[in-house]
């Protein structure tokens, strides 16, 4: 069983361990400090890390989008120059001057049915060489002049389209240009550098014009082509929009990053301090936690209290030496003695004629006073040793007028104590003085 321990008694007893207390309390704080001290010097040594990091890594991520953004503009620039100087891109959809070319390339090729294995036919391998043949510095030159402008040569290329027809070994050119008397020169050039690179290329061979004729026409194939600029150029410029604003919120975080203090030793110092004040008041209230639970459920007896608070007994004196321990520090042991030999007089002096002593002959030195002072009153004492004849308590007990009872101080249990008071009260003698030692 457990002691009923009053707040006070608890207090005072806190106050005994009271170095235990703050011996704890102080190691916990120096604890919970050093941890708090440390926690909060990483967390600082880690953000300036990561900031370093975002340096290094804006600095990259910013010299890609630079580079993505160089080249953004640059293709914008040269779409929007492209149209512009197109020639192509600034005649009038409605009403472009066209004009259509066909002829058919003929190389006079027959099968003889006399001959086993013919000789391949060529002409397809003409046809195909005609798609490009045009192409070269002498027409690009001549065709300027046709034009009357200083184009370029993809410019150029915009204003000519070659169909070709395996099927029928036709070949249909469109030419555009300002006015139809160009379109038709610009169509008849591409035609005659076409059959010369030909003919020197792959041999003699006659072309068959079936059709040639000038006319104004809605193109709409042109306007789907500006369309598909437009969208482009569109795409481009949101493009370099997003980036932009990506480069901007990318600036603004580096400067955010950059204007961050540096390591504040004064503020991990301070949360230093503040752990280890929660660590010494964390450390004192585990401490007396424990020592509470520690003193509720101790079982030795360390003081008379002890017994008065736990049992219901007639205890009608102390005859311990240190019974006011708090008011007898520093006295000598004749001046204790004199005050255990008072106090055994005082209990002493009730009417009665036989005493039993309940302890062990180990304390002699109280024994043998209480003997001396009961030899004067003329008081029979008798001693049952708890060590040896336990067992003859119930009989000395029912001879009695009064009992002494020695308690060894914080070794016998509430339990055996308990069994010896039980005893005392069943026989209804008074106990008239507890000795502990």
């Amino acid at each position: 069983m457990g002691k009923n321990v009053t707040f006070k008694e608890l207090l005072d007893s806190f106050a005994v361990k009271r170095k235990l207390i703050i011996a704890v309390s102080l190691v916990s704080a120096l604890l919970v400090g050093v941890f708090g001290f440390y926690n909060s010097f990483r967390q600082m040594q880690k953000i300036s890390t990561t900031d370093e990091q975002a340096v290094v890594k804006k600095a990259h991520i910013d010299g890609i989008l630079e580079i993505r953004k160089s080249q953004l503009t640059e293709q914008i620039m040269n779409l929007e120059e492209y149209i512009k100087e197109s020639l192509l891109f600034n005649l009038p959809i409605l009403q472009v001057p066209t004009t259509q070319l066909s002829f058919i390339v003929e190389t006079d090729y027959k099968i003889n049915p006399k001959l086993a294995i013919q000789s391949p036919d060529r002409t397809p391998l003409f046809i195909s060489a005609y798609r490009y043949a045009y192409l070269s510095d002498i027409f690009f030159k001549n065709a300027r002049v046709i034009l009357k402008h200083d184009l370029k040569e993809t410019h150029i290329l915009d204003l000519i389209e070659v169909q070709i027809f395996n099927n029928e070994n036709i070949i249909n050119i469109n030419a555009f240009a300002s006015d139809l008397q160009q379109s038709s020169a610009l169509a008849s050039l591409v035609l005659e550098q076409m059959q010369n690179t030909v003919t020197k290329s792959l041999g003699e061979h006659k072309i068959i014009i079936i059709n040639q004729h000038s006319f104004l026409r809605q193109d709409y194939n042109l306007l789907k082509r500006l369309e598909e600029y437009s969208n482009i150029l569109r795409n481009l410029s949101s493009d370099y929009n997003n980036l932009d604003n990506s480069m901007r919120k990318l600036k603004n975080a580096l400067a955010s990053i950059l204007s961050l203090p540096p390591i504040h030793w004064g503020g991990i110092i301070a949360s230093g301090v503040r752990f280890a004040i929660v660590g010494f008041v964390l450390g004192m209230i585990v401490i007396m936690i424990v020592l509470s639970i520690h003193i509720l459920n101790d079982t030795r007896i360390h003081s008379v209290n002890d017994l008065g608070n736990n049992f219901s007994i007639r205890l009608l004196g102390d005859l311990s030496e240190d019974r006011k321990s708090k008011t007898q520090t520093g006295k000598t042991q004749e001046e204790r003695q004199e005050i255990a030999t008072n106090n055994i007089i005082a209990l002493l002096s009730c009417q009665i004629q036989t005493l039993l002593f309940i302890g062990s002959e180990k304390q002699s030195g109280i024994l043998m006073l209480i003997k001396n002072i009961a030899d004067k009153k003329s008081i029979d004492i008798e001693l049952v040793d708890t060590t040896t004849d336990e067992l003859l308590l119930p009989s000395k007990l029912a001879t009695t007028d009064a009992v002494v009872l020695s308690i060894q101080k914080s070794v016998d249990e509430f339990k055996t104590v308990k069994e010896w008071l039980n005893l005392i009260e069943n026989f209804q003698k008074p106990l008239i003085g507890v000795i502990l030692v």
